[in-house]
């Protein structure tokens, strides 16, 4: 399970991923974690929201280093 100790001040992004919900999918803390939302939800937006944060967290991070600390 992901940990999902943060607050909204930690939040440098919020990522809508098509196809999987139409909203925040997950988050890219200003530490540079990828957080995904769907830790208490439906497991099929879990396991989709974890293979796209396997598949692209590093070019997402790379993209957005201007917001992390």
């Amino acid at each position: 399970m992901a940990d999902q100790t943060f607050t909204t001040d930690d939040i440098a992004l919020a990522i809508e991923i098509p196809g999987i919900y139409d909203g925040t999918s997950c988050w890219l803390l200003r530490d540079g974690r990828l957080i995904n939302r769907w830790t208490r939800g439906p497991a099929r937006r879990y396991e989709a929201t974890q293979r796209w944060i396997d598949t692209n967290g590093a070019a997402l991070r790379a993209a957005n280093t201007d917001l992390l600390d």
